[in-house]
């Protein structure tokens, strides 16, 4: 059944005293001849349990002076504590606009009688993918400004479990309650931000309306989404292991039936070798066993170049990452012409998507996130090596998102074809993680990595490490020339 629907600001106030307790975003909607008002809040315990009753006002717009609609017979609705129990594991926290904890989160629903308004017309739905693009509309800042009422951004779902969905979209203040829809379907509301505990970088969070609570409101079915399996991308591996005594994790690309491509960091501290490998694969762990760098664990140009590692292991695996021109790794390798002819896959502007274990390790479905973006730039450089007198891709920036975990995870085209390994994202000098500024190795550099190591050796220059890591340390490598404009 299509709603009329319209993001608008929310106002909660003490019913007694009238002190303000939050402002918000929210989403107004016409149900027959109902109109209901929908937000999010977490709110204190004497506030949800006691005898303290709040009001709601809404205000459609953000002219001055503002009008503040009162709302009829306010009432609290549980989020269903099983669908985000497991947001706060493993090392995250969930920042709500009250500061409360994550588990006094609650739907408010209200009515609103005889109020018209001017809106779009919609469907509540729950038929949402990974790697499906949303659009947001919210009233982020609205505690001290209105200004901003009505704001609309796109972003990725980047992962779903039960009715909780992901995005990468950049939280703002106040953004709770705010309406996200899918190809013009409202899947959910904005309920606050995921953050990693180490600054790594965060997610906003969407719940579903199809929580059965719900549903006396005629909002919804009492059928919550169910997660279906990601196969799209069973190339695309997790890998786990023990460094400096630590557990971590990261990903990986299958490229051939035994072997997998991934960040040498991924696997190594130092001159160390991880412990305790394992592979998540199509939903299954898979203990690696004892590897040995050099035999199992191989970095091509002698571990002086790019951060990149290949792992051998007989699994016969039944996915591999298809390459551009409809290559495999091994015939792309197979001569220097084919290889060097690669370079004319990566332009600037060309969508893509990035496909990685990145943020965080859910055990229990373990899926990866998935971030749509475009090439920024793609970086060539020659006199790297002896044997080869082309410039040779050696970083491609993508604003598809790089988290923490990411690290040698697939960036794809539209075809979902391998156009490089992610390696890191950016950071500012004040140490604030950039996720949509991600750094890759060109599947050229890729491929070139696997020719050193299996088909014939390539020779760096004197100066090709020190070139490379200039530019990964974004050092300025332009020769500046002046020029007069002749009238």
């Amino acid at each position: 059944m299509e709603t009329k629907y319209s993001s608008i600001i929310v106002r909660i106030s003490d019913c007694a005293t009238k002190s303000l307790l939050c402002t918000l975003s929210g989403l107004i909607l016409q149900l027959g001849n109902k109109t209901l008002v929908v937000t999010l809040v977490a709110l204190p315990n004497n506030v949800l349990i006691g005898d303290k009753k709040i009001d709601v006002y809404i205000a459609l717009e953000s002219k001055d002076p503002v009008c503040w609609i009162r709302c009829d017979s306010p009432k609290f609705v549980d989020v269903d504590e099983k669908s985000i129990a497991h947001l706060t594991m493993g090392g995250f926290k969930v920042d709500t606009v009250t500061g409360e904890d994550i588990e006094r989160c609650r739907f408010v629903v209200a009515e609103v009688r005889g109020l018209a308004f001017e809106g779009n017309y919609s469907r509540i739905s729950d038929r949402v993918e990974v790697g499906d693009e949303c659009l947001l509309e919210a009233s982020p800042f609205s505690s001290t400004s209105h200004v901003f009422h009505g704001y609309t951004s796109t972003a990725t779902i980047c992962y779903k479990k039960g009715g909780v969905y992901l995005s990468d979209l950049k939280y703002l203040e106040n953004m709770e309650g705010g309406v996200v829809t899918v190809d013009g379907s409202i899947i959910g509301v904005v309920m606050g931000v995921l953050r990693k505990l180490d600054g790594q970088g965060n997610l906003m969070i969407v719940l579903s309306l199809s929580h059965g609570e719900l549903a006396e409101f005629g909002l919804c079915s009492a059928q919550l989404p169910t997660m279906a399996p990601l196969n799209e991308f069973p190339f695309v591996v997790g890998i786990s292991g023990k460094l400096d005594g630590t557990r971590y994790w990261g990903s990986g690309v299958i490229v051939k039936d035994n072997m997998i491509a991934t960040n040498r960091h991924v696997v190594f501290s130092g001159n160390q070798l991880a412990q305790d490998l394992a592979l998540h694969y199509r939903g299954n762990t898979i203990e690696l066993g004892k590897l040995v760098a050099g035999v199992d664990v191989l970095v091509p140009f002698d571990g002086q170049l790019c951060d990149l590692c290949f792992i051998k292991k007989n699994l016969a695996f039944d996915s591999v990452a298809k390459l551009p021109n409809e290559l495999t790794i091994s015939n792309a390798a197979s001569s220097l012409e084919i290889l060097l002819d690669l370079k004319d896959n990566s332009r600037r502007l060309m969508r893509t998507k990035s496909v990685a274990y990145g943020l965080f390790c859910d055990s229990l479905h373990l899926h990866p996130l998935i971030s749509r973006g475009c090439i920024n730039s793609v970086v060539e450089l020659k006199h790297l090596f002896r044997n080869i007198q082309q410039e040779i891709q050696c970083l491609t920036v993508s604003s598809s998102s790089c988290w923490s975990g990411s690290s040698g995870g697939a960036l794809l085209n539209k075809k979902n074809e391998l156009l490089g390994l992610m390696s890191s994202n950016g950071r500012t000098a004040s140490g604030e993680t950039l996720t949509k500024l991600t750094l890759v190795i060109p599947i050229q550099l890729v491929v070139l990595g696997y020719y050193d190591l299996f088909r014939s050796k390539v020779s760096l220059t004197d100066s090709a490490a020190s070139k490379y890591q200039r530019l990964l340390r974004l050092d300025s490598s332009y020769s500046e020339i002046f020029m007069e404009s002749k009238l």
